[in-house]
Parts: structure tokens; C-alpha cells; sequence
């Protein structure tokens, strides 16, 4: 071999007697330093007699199958010729750069030099797997087992024979159980141990699973049993048994638990990503307390923080591991539990705590004054809200600043407390950086200082914070900032050492994703309560948050905002943060979140609702006037409208045990669509005695003006008194004797008294209103469609007569002419044209001049489209005979006499009937019919309060309000008794009495209608249809120019009593305005309406002014 060629790699075959050798250098090999390397690890004997060469084979090779570089030395070694297929197998694995697999392999590293022929001088590291059979030892050679590998392939591995191998290897059973990777002797000795060590930090031999791995396989190939592998286990993290999951990582020996796979996205426990492993000795049960969760939360076993079952509920393995959960469970690593905690002591004083919106004032409805709560449970009222000016001084809204000046100044049982912020002031742009910028090192104290002086000017017993909220990053357009709750903590500090003995509170959401940046252990030392948010748990905003709501993954599942099950978790969920339960003020609510349903049959919590996160489809109440939200007053009032059978009203209630929640689908004016869950009063009461027996410090409730109609004003005013009293000082008015109509009412006016004539003004408008909401009912239900078939053959009919009208009127400014036979010729405009004689026949040729303006003239005045007409060749016109008696010598009338008449070249005509497309004004009607049903609802609860003495308004303004809309809806009631008559055969002055009473029908509407009129082209284009039969200066027409007006006193009125209808009834300040716009309309416009409406119009007025003096 020394001698041998430096170029290639190098295989020689040696024989002795009966003994074969190989030998194979890799070609990067220098060959001279063959020998003297196999010398140095005792590999060679330059002599080698045949009969020590041990039976069967051996081979010995310098190999790294990772190497980049042939540097192989191999030699196969055979006491038998009949070997020399073993030796060329060997041989190719060396030269296709592959080690053999060795039994009894000997790793030696071990730094060689002088084996490279191009890099003689560096240094090269090589891992060498030597079977030694010249060393004397206790332990066999051995191979491991391959994939397919059997008893018989095995002894040809090791070059023996069965019956040796059968010696060497005489476990019971061995052939039929053989594993991959299990070692096998082939040679005598026993097996090597092959046990993994611990590794030099002290933490055991790992392993990470792979795919199909298992324990007994793993005990085989390691040298270890079942049973150790279990028993080096039983602290691991994850450790669930031998049910080996991928990526797992397990001890192979004893020592210190190794550290788990890190999850990426976990956020809690030992698998949160760049976890270090605790210092000294340790097991899987001290990884539990690395990275726990904020505020004491649980953390779920897949490192993530929550409250709920599913993050909180233990769930152990089995195997009693850490970190090891029964299959299908999510487990819980730390801070484990639902329970409540922290509440062994019950308060001092159980708090009674409301809120009062001050904003309520600004509202078209619901209104509460301060000075109306009068409530002896309540023990606090938090006055919401106070504002910050960019300067940081204390601020109120203009439209209710003389609430809290009334509010400061009251003596009552109760603490007064001023809130400060709320959701719009913390989120709105203008304003929410106030509140991130007032709690800064810079700014507390100048604040603070501010707030104790006004605390203690207005005698205030104490102030409260909602800030929502600090640290938040997800609330759009509010950018989410850094340190905000540390600096918060500061200020409370600094707060409550200026309020001395006053209280200091702060709200806090009880959603865990905002309270978690809240440090309110460290908090709950400066405050004397929290006001704890137990409502809105649920809400629009679910809509698409696969978390919000379990078993939801869309999110929007129909859930209460208020469910007990939730509350108890949010319960825990402070108390586990280490707050006094006797600090925590237990929200509820006087108000529901409400859901438009996209299947009003199923009412369930897996139920869906519509919508997006930010708009919700469920029907606002008429005062909160905000989809998704409702007040109990609202809801109630929606309830005793169905029950009392009120026209459009539905509602559905019940009570949900499941969650303690009250559950209402209801709908106005429509079908009922829409679901909310709100509490009633016994489910309120029921939930404070709940949270009282739990040794909570309290409840507050959200809010008091939202749970009742109030009169929205000071009841010790001397003119509240009387409002209060509807200006009425008197026990009542029977109404026994009372006239039906406005005629019998007049003329027994002398027999009501004075106070109770307005009401008698209403009751006989609202039986008048009933009889009209019927009648259009059957309008609208189709039992008049016939009338409306004749309505559009009729106006069809007279297209031809009010062309023939335009074409000798106006509609020749348009166009020029040609002109011959009876009288001159001529050519010109046609506006130029002479007949000039009495007999014959007149030629006129007609050519357009100006297009636009002739159809728009012909639309204007006659209400006729151009799609409707079509140009013919010619048109012939003879005059009738009108020569006195009957045409008795009458020149003109004589047969074959040369006839007066006139024939028309390119001449508009009417196309036939089936191409021309009259609008319907039956769709005004439609529209109209929930409006005006709405109108009826309206007067009857507003009567109803009069009768009872509790409607706020003036009672004249009432009667004068509801008298236009009634008398021009019965003025078209009478139109409708007069159309029913009209047959298909019938008069041509029938035909223009039933399009016009249609017309009426519709006009009398269009205040109700919305937007259907403007579909139709506004009042006026359908006025023009009136044109098109002649009736131009019919005086039905003129009151389309009224109605025509967005300002006019019907639009301004139906407005305001069914657009701000205030759930039924309308505010004082909409029946005065309603009111004026009935007084300020002008005696000529007043006059365009019939005889009959101006009779009764001027009956009530009478009335009310005799009842004002």
C-alpha cells in the first residue's frame, strides 16, 4: 500500500492459505500513512498466521459518512474464500462514501494527520467505529437491527453463522420479537451498556420523539426496560405515559426534567418561547411556576391566559406528569380554578350604588331631572359624566351642566359621587388623549389638586374614574400606549391623599383582555371600592370574534350581556387577583343588548344574530335611538303595547334559567325580529341578594334613568306641580257623554268642562283615525286594485286630447311649420301659422325645433312623457258640426261638402296602451299604512296619559298636533266611499272624478309616505297626471304644492309625531313644535284645503283658545 498510486481511491484483495483480506483508501487518502495508521489503533499485524485470524470475518474502518472528503480507510478481514461476497459488499459501501454498520462498534475521535495527499499538512477530525477482535474483552460485538432484518440476515451481518449467532444470542423468543435498532451480539460476551448518561448539567438523557416511536422500542434500542423509561418519566412535562406524541422530549435517564418544546404562541408557562429552565435541581413540577399569567389567571395547558372552564379546569394525565392532560382536554398549568376568592368577610356596608346619565337630557325622550331619583335603598349616586378641557379642568356638557348644579346642591341619604369619562370621553378623538396625558408624573398632581378642590366646592362625598381603557391596543382610533396603567396606579396615589376622608373608586371592565394591564392588587390599596362591570358581556362587537362567545366560532351567537355563569367567572377573576371582595362593587343593569336575529324562530344561545362588528340590525327604541341597545323602560313599554294589543307592537318574554337573564324578542311596526336579554326587576333583585351573600362590597346599577319614564323635570318646581298635573287641579273627566264627531262636540261644548274640552278634541280624532287606518288598510290589502287598473286606462285615454291641447298651445314654440290648402301658406315657427278661412282643409307639416324644452314643456303641463308618444305621418282632425239645429242647413254639415278640418304631417300621437307605463301611486299608499298605524298608536297612548293626567305637554298643543294629519286622512276617506261606486263603464266626468279622488287618497298620504313619493317623482309630477284629463285648475291639485314642501306644516307635523314618536309618546317639545307648525301655516295656504277640513279646523282651534284663556 506505501507503494501505491496517490491518485483515486485504492482497493487491494490479499489471500493467505485458506484466509481472504481487503482493503480500501478513499482518494483523498495519502497512502504512504496507511499502515501506520491502522498500526496506531492496533488494527494490523504485519504477520498474520492463517490460524489466528478468529472465525468467520472482521472488518475495521476509519470512516465519517458526513465528511465532504474521501477520506475512508477500510479492512475486511475472512477466514474463508467463500467470504469474498461480504468483502465486495463492504468494499462498494466504502466507495459510495457510506460507513458499515459495525456490531460492537468502537468510536474513537482522534485527530490524524497525514492522510490527505492536497492538505497533507492540515488537520483532520474523524470519527472512527472500530470492531476490535484482537482486544480481550466481557462485552460482544454487536449490530443493530434493520428495518426487514431477521435471525438468518443478522448472523450474515456479523459474519457467523446461525448456530453461532443462535449461541451468542440465546434470549427466549429473540427471532420473533426483533425490533429496529435493537443491538444483537456477534461474537460471545454480553451486551455493551448501552444506557444513556445524564448529561454534565445534571439534566437527564433526552430524547425527542419522532413519528412512530414508541417505549419498547425505545427500551431496546437504548438498553433500557419499559418500566425505567416510566419510571425516569414520572416528573416529566407532558409526560401522559408511552403514548409518545412527535416533538415530545423525554428523559432516557435520571436527572433534572429537561425543558419542553417551546409553542410559538404561547404566552404563559414553560413553553412560552425563550423560557430558561430554573437554576440547581429540579423537576417538571417547578416548571408549573414559570410565566404565570396576569391578575392570577389560569393558564390553559397550551400556554394561554383565560378565566373560563377551559383554561381553568386541571384535567390530569393518568401518569400524574406535569403539563400531561387526559386526551380532547385543554389542562391547566397554574392558578387553576373558577372558584371565587378573597371573600370570607363580609363588607361593612353593603353599597346600593346607581348611576345617573346626566347626557339623558339630551335625548328626544326618557328624561329624568336629578331631582326625581328618589330611592331610600340606594346608598350612592355617580353622577356620569364630568369631562376634561385639554388644560385639564373639570368640564360639562352645556345641555345638562344645571344637572349637576342641581345634583350638588341636593340634601338627601345618599353619597353623592361625580364620575369622570365614560366610553365616549375615553375614546373619542377630541378627547381620549386627555386622559392617557392627565395620569403622567407631569400632570397628576396639577390634576389631582384641581379634582379635590371641586370635590370639595361642591360638597361632594367623593369622585370616580372611568377610564376605558388603559393599556388597551384593539379599540379603533385609540392607539394603545405604554406604561398607561403604572401610570394610573400613580395618580390614584397621589388622588386619594388629596381626597383625605372622601371616596376614591375607578370602574373596571370585567372582560379579562382589558382588566389584565390593570395592577389592581397594588390599586385596591388607594380605593375604597372598584365599580365592577358585570354587563355588556356580551355584545355587537362579537360579530367575528371566534373567542367571545365558546362553541361560537363566528362569534355571533345570541348570548346575554348580563349571564350569571359569566358574571361568577369575572367574580373569580378579580378576587383570584388578590382584591378584597368586600372591595368590588358587582355591576347591574337597567338596560339590555339587543340583536337583530337572522332567524326570529330560534331563540337559543347557538343561535346567530346579523349584522357586523360595528352595526347592529336589531330595532332601536325610539328614545336610546342606538341599535344594540335598550332600556328596560323601552322594553317594558314595547311589552304592554303587545299585551294590550296596540297595532304593531310584538313581544315575547320570558325567563332564561340558564343564564338568569330575562330574553325578549320583540319588533314595532313590523314582524318581531329582534332578541335582547336585559334583567326585569325580580331578576334584579334576585341578582343583588346573590352577590350580597357572596360578601361582595355591593352593587351598582347601569342606570337609574334607563329603567323608568320620568318627567324630566325638578317635581318641587311650583310649574312642574302643575305640569305634572297636565295643568289640571282636578280629579278627573268623565267621559260618558262625549261626542263622536267634531260637529256634535261643538254644539254641546257647554255641557264639558273647560279642562277636560282638549280631551274630548282628542277622543273624537282618534275614533276618526282608527276609521282611517282601516280604509287604507283595504286600499293597500288590494281591495281597490280594480279602481287603480281604470286610474291608468283612463289617464291613457286622455293622452291624445291634452297632445292635440299642447300642440296648439305652448308646444309650438317648439317646433316649425309648413302650411297650405284653406287660407295662405306659409313656413316659419309655428307660433306663425293662420288658418285664414272657415272651409276646407288646412295642411300643416310639423318639424321639432327645439327637442328638450318641448318634452319638458309637455311633462311640466301635461304630466306626459315622451316615451309615451309616437310621430306619425299624419293625423286628420275634422271639426264636429256645430250649426244650430242639428246641422239643418248647415253648409259644414252637408254630405260631400269640403269639410272645415285640418291634416297634420309628423304628429305626435299616443302609443298603444300596452307600451305605456302609468305610475302607480298605490305604492305612496302602501308606504304610508305602518306610518299612519303608527300615528294611531301614538294619539292612543298619549290619550291615555291625558286621561290619566301624566302627559307632559300642554294639552292644546296635543289636540292641535294630531287634528291636521286626522282631518286630511278623512278627507281622503271620503274619496275612497266615493271610487267605490265607479264602474268600468261609466261617464267621461266619472272617469275624471275617480282619478282625481286617487289622487286625493294619495296626496293626503304623502307626509306619511317617506320615500316612496320621490320614487314616483315627488307630488307635483304626480299632480301632473290631473293635467293630462283636463283638470289643471282643479283645486285637489293645489294641495300637492303643500305637501311638495319638506317645510310645510303636514310634512313638518307627520315628522315629528311618528319620527320622534318617543316609543308611543311624543315630548313635550315635539307637540309644541308640531303644534306651531300647524299655527304658523298662512290663511292662504289654509284656504287650497276643502270646505270640510277648514270647517273642522277652525273647531278645534276655537276649542283650544277657549280652553288656553
Amino acid at each position: 500500500m506505501a507503494d501505491a498510486s496517490s491518485c483515486g481511491s485504492t482497493i487491494l484483495f490479499s489471500k493467505y492459505g485458506g484466509s481472504v483480506a481487503a482493503m480500501y483508501a478513499g482518494a483523498d487518502v495519502l497512502h504512504s500513512s496507511v499502515s501506520e495508521r491502522l498500526e496506531q489503533f492496533g488494527l494490523v499485524r504485519l504477520t498474520l498466521g492463517p490460524d489466528e485470524v478468529e472465525s468467520g470475518a472482521q472488518t475495521a474502518q476509519i470512516c465519517d459518512a458526513h465528511s465532504q472528503q474521501a477520506r475512508t480507510i477500510g479492512l475486511f478481514m475472512a477466514s474463508s474464500v467463500d467470504k469474498l461476497s461480504d468483502a465486495q459488499r463492504v468494499l462498494r459501501t466504502w466507495a459510495s462514501g457510506e460507513c458499515v454498520a459495525l456490531a460492537n462498534s468502537k468510536t474513537v475521535m482522534t485527530s490524524i494527520t497525514g492522510l490527505s495527499a492536497s492538505e497533507a499538512s492540515k488537520r483532520s477530525y474523524i470519527t472512527s467505529f472500530l470492531s476490535n477482535p484482537l482486544a480481550a474483552r466481557a462485552t460482544c460485538r454487536t449490530i443493530q437491527v434493520a428495518q426487514g432484518d431477521g435471525c438468518g440476515s443478522l448472523a450474515s451481518r456479523c459474519g457467523i453463522s446461525a448456530a453461532n449467532f443462535n449461541k451468542y444470542n440465546n434470549q427466549k423468543g429473540l427471532c420473533a420479537n426483533l425490533k429496529p435498532k435493537q443491538h444483537v451480539c456477534c461474537s460471545s460476551g454480553s451486551l455493551p451498556d448501552l444506557r444513556p448518561k445524564p448529561q454534565t448539567d445534571g439534566t437527564c438523557a433526552t430524547y425527542t420523539v419522532k413519528d412512530n416511536d414508541n417505549c419498547d422500542d425505545l427500551a431496546v434500542q437504548f438498553g433500557l426496560t419499559k418500566k425505567e423509561i416510566e419510571g425516569f418519566n414520572k416528573a416529566t412535562w407532558g409526560w401522559a405515559g408511552c403514548a409518545l406524541k412527535r416533538d415530545q422530549v423525554i428523559c432516557l435517564s435520571k436527572g433534572n426534567t429537561p425543558m419542553p418544546s417551546a409553542i410559538s404562541n404561547a404566552v404563559c408557562g414553560p413553553q412560552k418561547p425563550g423560557t430558561k429552565k430554573p437554576a440547581g435541581d429540579f423537576t417538571g413540577f417547578d416548571l408549573l411556576k414559570l410565566n404565570p399569567c396576569p391578575l392570577n389567571a389560569c393558564c390553559s395547558g397550551w400556554g394561554f391566559c383565560g378565566t373560563t372552564e377551559g383554561f381553568c379546569t386541571k384535567s390530569p394525565a393518568d401518569s400524574g406528569a406535569p403539563g400531561a392532560f387526559k386526551a380532547g382536554k385543554n389542562g391547566c398549568i397554574s392558578n387553576c380554578g373558577m372558584e371565587i376568592k378573597n371573600n370570607d368577610k363580609k363588607p361593612k356596608t353593603f353599597r346600593r350604588v346607581a348611576y345617573y346619565e346626566a347626557f339623558n337630557m339630551n335625548r328626544d325622550c326618557l328624561n329624568m331631572d336629578v331631582r326625581e331619583i328618589d330611592d331610600d335603598e340606594l346608598t350612592h349616586i355617580h353622577f356620569a359624566f364630568a369631562g376634561l378641557s385639554k388644560d385639564f379642568d373639570i368640564t360639562f356638557d352645556e345641555a345638562f351642566e344645571d344637572q349637576f348644579d342641581a345634583f350638588a346642591k341636593m340634601d338627601v341619604s345618599w353619597k353623592k359621587i361625580l364620575s369622570f369619562g365614560g366610553w365616549a370621553e375615553s375614546t373619542e378623538a377630541s378627547t381620549f388623549q386627555r386622559y392617557k396625558d392627565v395620569v403622567k408624573p407631569e400632570n397628576r398632581e396639577v390634576f389631582a389638586n384641581k379634582v379635590a378642590a371641586f370635590a370639595k366646592k361642591h360638597n361632594l362625598d367623593g369622585v370616580d374614574f372611568d377610564w376605558e381603557y388603559p393599556g388597551a391596543t384593539d379599540i379603533p382610533g385609540v392607539p394603545g400606549g405604554q406604561g398607561e396603567t403604572d401610570n394610573y396606579l400613580g395618580f390614584l396615589k397621589v388622588m386619594k391623599e388629596k381626597l383625605g376622608d372622601r371616596s376614591l373608586s375607578i370602574a373596571l371592565p370585567a372582560s379579562y383582555w382589558y382588566l389584565k394591564p390593570f395592577p389592581v392588587e397594588k390599586m385596591a390599596k388607594y380605593l375604597d371600592y372598584f365599580i365592577y362591570m358585570t354587563y355588556d358581556l356580551h355584545g355587537q362587537w362579537d360579530y367575528g370574534n371566534q373567542y367571545s362567545n365558546p362553541g361560537c366560532p363566528g362569534g355571533n351567537c345570541l348570548r346575554s350581556h348580563v349571564n350569571k355563569t359569566e358574571t361568577h367567572n369575572a367574580l373569580a377573576m378579580i378576587t383570584k387577583a388578590n382584591v378584597p371582595a368586600s372591595q368590588v362593587v358587582v355591576g347591574v343593569s337597567s338596560y339590555g343588548r339587543s340583536f337583530g336575529m337572522a332567524d326570529p324562530s330560534c331563540t337559543g344561545s347557538m343561535c346567530k344574530f346579523t349584522g357586523s362588528f360595528t352595526k347592529s340590525t336589531a330595532q332601536p327604541g325610539d328614545c336610546t335611538n342606538t341599535g344594540g341597545y335598550i332600556s328596560n323602560a323601552e322594553l317594558l313599554l314595547l311589552s304592554d303595547n303587545a299585551i294590550l294589543g296596540y297595532d304593531g307592537y310584538h313581544a315575547k318574554s320570558w325567563h332564561d334559567d340558564k343564564s338568569d337573564s330575562d330574553i325578549m324578542v320583540y319588533g314595532k311596526d313590523e314582524d318581531a325580529h329582534s332578541w335582547v336579554a336585559y334583567m326585569s326587576d325580580n331578576t334584579k333583585a334576585g341578582r343583588i341578594e346573590w352577590v350580597k351573600n357572596l360578601n361582595f362590597g355591593g352593587v351598582s346599577d347601569w342606570a337609574i334613568d334607563l329603567g323608568d319614564w320620568y318627567n324630566g323635570v325638578d317635581p318641587d318646581d311650583e310649574d312642574s306641580t302643575a305640569l305634572l298635573a297636565g295643568g289640571r287641579t282636578f280629579d278627573g273627566c268623565s267621559s260618558d257623554d262625549w261626542p263622536d264627531t267634531l260637529d256634535e262636540l261643538n254644539d254641546n261644548l257647554d255641557k264639558i268642562a273647560v279642562e277636560c274640552q282638549t280631551q274630548a278634541v282628542v277622543h273624537v280624532l282618534l275614533l276618526q283615525v282608527n276609521e282611517a287606518v282601516k280604509s287604507y288598510q283595504e286600499v293597500s290589502s288590494g281591495d281597490y286594485d280594480d279602481k287603480f287598473k281604470y286610474y291608468a286606462k283612463w289617464v291613457k285615454d286622455g293622452i291624445n286630447e291634452s297632445l292635440d291641447r299642447f300642440m296648439h298651445g305652448n308646444g309650438s314654440k317648439y317646433m316649425d311649420c309648413e302650411w297650405w290648402g284653406a287660407g295662405p301658406s306659409g313656413s316659419g315657427p309655428c307660433t306663425e301659422r293662420r288658418r285664414g278661412s272657415d272651409s276646407g282643409v288646412q295642411y300643416v307639416t310639423w318639424k321639432m325645433r327645439e327637442e328638450d324644452k318641448f318634452y319638458k314643456a309637455l311633462n311640466e303641463e301635461y304630466g306626459i312623457q315622451k316615451d309615451w308618444i309616437k310621430w306619425v305621418d299624419s293625423d286628420e282632425k275634422l271639426q264636429p258640426c256645430t250649426c244650430p239645429n242639428g246641422g239643418k242647413d248647415c253648409l259644414m254639415c252637408k254630405p260631400h261638402h269640403n269639410k272645415f278640418g285640418e291634416l297634420n304631417y309628423n304628429y305626435p300621437r299616443r302609443k298603444d296602451e300596452d307600451e305605456i307605463d302609468v305610475p302607480n301611486p298605490k305604492s305612496v299608499i302602501d308606504a304610508s299604512v305602518p306610518n299612519i298605524t303608527s300615528l294611531s298608536n301614538t294619539m292612543l297612548s298619549s290619550y291615555f296619559d291625558m286621561r290619566t293626567f301624566t302627559l307632559d305637554a300642554d294639552y292644546g298643543d296635543v289636540a292641535t298636533s294630531f287634528s291636521m294629519p286626522v282631518f286630511m286622512l278623512e278627507e281622503a276617506t271620503e274619496q275612497m266611499e266615493a271610487i267605490k261606486k265607479i264602474g268600468a263603464e261609466v261617464k267621461e266626468a266619472e272617469k275624471k272624478e275617480l282619478i282625481m279622488g286617487i289622487l286625493t287618497i294619495v296626496f293626503m298620504v304623502i307626509p306619511f309616505a317617506g320615500e316612496a313619493t320621490a320614487a314616483l317623482g315627488g307630488a307635483a309630477a304626480i299632480a301632473r297626471i290631473g293635467f293630462i284629463i283636463g283638470e289643471a285648475g282643479n283645486a285637489a291639485l293645489t294641495i300637492a304644492d303643500i305637501v311638495d314642501d319638506p317645510s310645510s306644516a303636514p310634512l313638518a307635523i307627520a315628522g315629528l309625531l311618528i319620527g320622534a314618536g318617543a316609543a308611543g309618546r311624543p315630548t313635550r317639545k315635539i307637540f309644541k313644535e308640531a303644534a306651531d307648525a300647524r299655527r304658523g301655516m298662512p290663511a292662504g295656504t289654509l284656504k287650497l284645503f276643502s270646505q270640510s277640513f277648514q270647517r273642522k279646523d277652525g273647531i278645534v282651534q276655537n276649542i283650544v283658545r277657549k280652553c288656553a284663556a
